[in-house]
């Protein structure tokens, strides 16, 4: 099926691959493919569960496997809580974080990403550092 067809696909890389095995069919394709930016807010579906709200924080947070210039990829913000609509959040608060941040493949590229909002971070919006 095409990125944009809802229904179960792909899971995302956020946990090894044999954890995600029993949830490969819990994650949706809820958009087509998109541009984003750093700030960008977004949510997640999980059947069954609901909206999960997301925030990039970077598309090219720097970790130390790999070779040099290969060793980046984006680093999320994961909100506590789930949504029957991913509409009606309106703040994104580091105090709300479910985890800490974490690296995790281009959601957006695999069409997991539902943009909600586009803006620059705000006060109580980031992290000081985070590593």
């Amino acid at each position: 099926m095409p990125p944009s067809t809802p229904g179960p696909h792909r899971a995302v890389a956020i946990y090894s691959e044999a954890v995600m095995a029993d949830f490969s069919t819990e994650l949706s394709i809820v958009a087509a493919r998109c541009r984003v930016a750093d700030g960008d807010i977004g949510a997640v579906l999980v059947q069954g569960l609901g909206w999960f709200h997301v925030r990039l924080v970077t598309k090219r947070a720097a970790y130390t496997s790999g070779p040099p210039g290969k060793n980046v990829c984006p680093l999320f913000y994961i909100f506590n809580g789930v949504a029957a609509d991913p509409f009606k959040r309106k703040k994104f608060l580091i105090t709300d974080l479910l985890t800490p941040p974490l690296l995790a493949c281009a959601w957006w590229e695999e069409g997991f990403w539902l943009p909600l909002s586009s803006r620059p971070f705000e006060a109580g919006e980031r992290l000081a550092t985070h590593c």
